[in-house]
C-alpha cells in the first residue's frame, strides 16, 4: 500500500512479478525455512516450508484476483472523553475513515453506512468489510468506518491509557455516544443534516451496530448486525455451548479428528507434568521459555485457542484476517492432524498454521544453533475472555471491557467438547477482574442498560461460526412487526457475510448480501419517504 498526496491509502498489484519473480521467491522461501531450523525436528522442515511457500503463494494470488478497496480519507476528530461529563473538557483523538466516491449528496435516495468499529485496528475491519463497499457502490451510500476509543490510535493518553482513572472511560456506552456524535460531524461536513444513516457492524462491531439502533433510533435508521453474540453478554447462554460449538465444526468436518485432539491434548498434560516433558514441549512448540504451570497453562490455552481461530475463519478461501490461513482451514488443520506422526505432533502443526507466520521469533543463548523461538507473551496472554483477548495493546482493552460490562464465562470440559476441562464461572472470572483491574464485572449489563426491543435491525449468523450460539436466531412476531430480520447462513463462518464477494462463496451467503441489500433499500426509502411527509407544510382544514 501507499499514501497518497490526498490522505488516501490505496493498494497496488504489479501483474509481472508474478509472472516474473514469484516462483523463484518461494524456492528461496522453501530453502530459507528449512535451512533456518524454524521447525521443531528436521524430518518436518522440508514439509513445513512447503506449506508455508504454498499459503504465501494462495494469499499473494488471493490479492492478485481479488477486487481492490476503494481508497479511504483518514480524519481525525476531538473526541469528548467523558460523554455525560459537561463539566470535563477533556479530549484525545479520534479517527474515521472516510469513502465518498460512491456517494451523491444532493440524490434524494442516499444513505450514511456506518461501521461500528471493533475491539481493533479500524483498518483492519476496513480491509475485511468489503460488502460495505459494494452496498455502497450498488446504492451509492457515504461510507465510514469509525474507530472505536481505546483502539488502534484512537488512545486517549497514549501509553498511559490503560492507566486509572483514565482506563474507566472505555465502555461500550462511551463508545456509541463518539460515534452518535462522528454520525453528527460528518453530516455537517457533507451538508446533509437529513441523510438517514445506517450502522453495520460483525461481532463486537455487531453488537454496537444493534445497540446504537437501540439507544439512539433518532441517529441511526436501521442496522445490520453480523455475527453478534448479544444474547451471550447479555447471560442467555450456557458458558458450555461456545467450545461445543467449536468442536462440533471440527466433527462435522472429518468424524476422526475430534478423538485425534483428544489424544493430542493428553500427550500435551503428560509431558507437562515432570520438568523433562516441559523441555520436550518447549522444544516442540519452539518456544523462549516453559516453566512454570502457569507457562504450562498459558501455552494449553493458546493451543485451544488456535482451534478456535480456525472455526472462526473457516472461509471457503484463504485469508489473511486473525491469521494468515488457507481455505476451509477446519479441514485443512483436521488433514494436518490425522497425517502427523503423532496426535502431539498433530497439535503442533496445527499450532504453527495459526501461529507461525504471524508471531516475531527472537534470537536467545537457549536457542539451539541460533534459532529463533517464539516468546509465550506474543503467542497468547491468558486475561478474561476465555476464548482470546488478543496480544498488545487491543488486548489490554478488551480485557478491561470484558471485566466491566462484556463479562461472559465459557469454559471447557472434555466432555461437550474435545478440549482439557478449563473451569470459568463468575467468581472466577470476579477474583481475576479484581485482581487485575480492580473491578467487579456487571454481568449481564446491557441488557439492562441498553435494552433487548430494538427495531429495524438485520441480524446475521452463521453456523460454523461458534458465536453464532450466543446470537439472535429467532425472533418473536412482535420483533418482527418491529422490522426486525434474522437470516441464517448454514456455510458461514464469522461475519462472512460482510466479506467482500468472492468466486467460493456459498449460495447462502450470496443469499444473505441480497436481502441485507434489500433490507437496507426498504429501510433508507422509509426514511426519506417519512422526511418528506414532515416536510410538508400542514393542511388547514375548515
Amino acid at each position: 500500500t501507499h499514501k497518497r498526496t490526498d490522505g488516501r491509502r490505496t493498494a497496488t498489484f504489479k501483474p509481472h512479478f508474478l509472472g516474473t519473480n514469484l516462483c523463484k521467491f518461494l524456492f528461496a522461501l522453501k530453502d530459507l525455512l528449512a535451512r533456518a531450523g524454524v521447525q521443531r525436528h528436521r524430518r518436518m522442515a522440508s514439509r513445513t516450508a512447503t506449506l508455508a511457500a504454498g499459503l504465501v503463494l494462495a494469499a499473494i494470488l488471493e490479492v492478485a484476483l481479488s477486487s481492490p478497496l476503494p481508497a479511504f480519507k483518514t480524519q481525525w476528530r476531538q473526541a469528548t472523553l467523558d460523554n455525560f461529563n459537561a463539566i470535563s473538557g477533556t479530549t484525545f483523538r479520534q479517527r474515521l475513515l472516510i469513502v465518498d466516491e460512491f456517494f451523491d449528496q444532493n440524490a434524494q435516495d442516499t444513505f450514511m453506512l456506518f461501521y461500528t468499529g471493533n475491539e481493533g485496528n479500524i483498518e483492519s475491519f476496513y480491509n475485511n468489510t468489503g460488502f460495505a463497499f459494494e452496498l455502497a457502490k450498488d446504492l451509492g451510500a457515504l461510507v465510514v468506518f469509525g474507530e472505536h476509543r481505546f483502539f488502534g490510535e484512537s488512545l486517549p493518553s497514549g501509553d498511559k491509557s490503560w492507566d486509572r482513572p483514565t482506563i474507566g472511560y472505555l465502555s461500550v456506552e462511551q463508545a456509541l455516544a463518539d460515534f452518535v456524535q462522528m454520525i453528527a460531524e460528518v453530516k455537517q461536513q457533507y451538508g446533509t443534516p437529513d441523510l438517514p444513516v445506517v450502522a453495520v457492524g460483525g461481532s463486537y462491531g455487531g453488537m454496537l451496530s444493534g445497540w446504537i439502533r437501540q439507544k439512539y433510533p433518532d441517529a441511526v435508521t436501521a442496522a445490520i448486525a453480523s455475527s453478534a453474540p448479544t444474547r451471550m453478554v447479555q447471560g442467555e447462554v450456557d458458558g458450555k455451548l461456545f467450545f461445543e460449538a467449536v468442536t462440533d465444526d471440527f466433527k462435522n468436518a472429518n468424524p476422526a479428528c475430534v478423538p485425534q485432539i483428544r489424544k493430542a491434548f493428553d500427550a500435551f498434560d503428560k509431558l507437562a507434568q515432570s520438568k523433562q516433558g516441559r523441555s520436550k514441549l518447549k522444544q516442540q512448540f519452539n518456544l523462549c521459555e516453559l516453566k512454570s504451570d502457569d507457562d504450562v497453562t498459558q501455552l494449553r490455552l493458546g493451543a485451544v485457542n488456535a482451534f478456535t481461530t480456525l472455526a472462526m475463519m473457516d472461509y471457503p478461501y484463504p485469508t489473511q484476517f486473525l491469521a494468515k490461513l488457507p481455505a476451509w482451514p477446519v479441514n485443512y488443520a483436521c488433514n494436518l492432524s490425522l497425517e502427523a506422526n503423532s496426535p502431539l505432533e498433530g497439535l503442533v502443526r496445527v499450532f504453527d498454521l495459526v501461529y507461525g507466520g504471524q508471531k516475531p521469533l527472537m534470537e536467545t543463548e537457549a536457542s539451539v544453533e541460533g534459532n529463533g523461538c517464539l516468546p509465550l507473551q506474543s503467542v497468547f496472554v491468558e486475561c478474561a475472555d476465555q476464548t482470546g483477548c488478543g496480544v498488545g495493546s487491543s488486548g489490554k482493552s478488551w480485557d478491561f471491557l470484558m471485566c466491566s460490562e462484556m463479562s461472559y464465562t465459557p469454559f471447557t470440559n472434555d466432555r461437550t467438547d474435545m478440549f482439557p476441562p478449563h473451569a470459568w464461572n463468575h467468581q472466577l472470572l470476579t477474583s481475576y477482574c479484581k485482581r487485575t483491574w480492580g473491578v467487579t464485572p456487571r454481568f449481564a449489563w446491557s441488557k439492562s442498560a441498553l435494552g433487548t426491543s430494538a427495531s429495524n435491525v438485520f441480524w446475521c449468523n452463521g453456523l460454523k461460526d461458534p458465536w453464532h450460539v450466543g446470537g439472535v436466531l429467532e425472533l418473536s412476531e412482535e420483533q418482527k412487526v418491529q422490522g426486525n430480520e434474522i437470516f441464517i447462513i448454514p456455510e458461514g463462518a464469522h461475519h462472512l457475510d460482510l466479506r467482500g464477494r468472492h468466486k467460493g462463496d456459498p449460495a447462502s451467503v450470496l443469499e444473505a448480501r441480497k436481502r441485507i441489500t434489500n433490507f437496507v433499500s426498504r429501510n433508507v426509502a422509509r426514511a426519506w419517504a417519512d422526511l418528506q411527509i414532515k416536510s410538508m407544510p400542514e393542511q388547514v382544514i375548515v
